[in-house]
């Protein structure tokens, strides 16, 4: 690409600079005044923070600014959706969305299993799973003759 920068934030500093911008938000009893804000870009250009990454704290340390929402999975990253933050502590978090009734929403936070691994959540899979993998950790394997374990399978050796 010609022409065009591409500047990513170190992720350290992007932590720091969050840790720091939640501290002060809080001791400035979560207002963000316009004195705050020149002194959080102050610290993001020191920290070496990029102002796309700096906005991207702010709006998830800012309160819920919306009732818009659509479905967030971890990753997805498009700043153009509008958010709904319950805070740090469920960053990441998978969450599954029911709508009760017409403007009522239940939201719960889950682990996603694929349907086609459903199957391995068995309690009768599991146990045989677990069975299985015990006694392969107690029993390495062995080189063995095939002719020995099948002799009714004549075997060519592979040249």
């Amino acid at each position: 690409m010609f022409g065009m920068e591409i500047v990513y934030s170190p992720p350290e500093a992007v932590q720091r600079m969050r840790d720091l911008a939640e501290a002060l938000i809080q001791l400035n009893s979560g207002l963000m005044t316009e004195e705050l804000r020149q002194v959080l870009d102050q610290k993001a250009d020191e920290f070496g923070v990029h102002r796309l990454d700096m906005e991207d704290i702010l709006k998830e340390l800012s309160p819920v600014q919306s009732a818009s929402t659509q479905v967030r999975s971890p990753g997805n990253t498009r700043t153009d959706i509008p958010k709904i933050s319950f805070g740090k502590q469920y960053a990441g978090k998978t969450v599954m969305i029911e709508q009760i009734e017409t403007g009522v929403w239940l939201l719960k936070i889950g682990e996603f299993i694929p349907v086609s691994e459903r199957w391995l959540h068995d309690p009768a899979v599991s146990q045989d799973l677990n069975e299985a993998i015990a006694w392969a950790e107690k029993h390495p394997p062995q080189d063995s003759d095939v002719s020995d374990i099948f002799p009714e399978i004549e075997c060519q050796e592979l040249r």
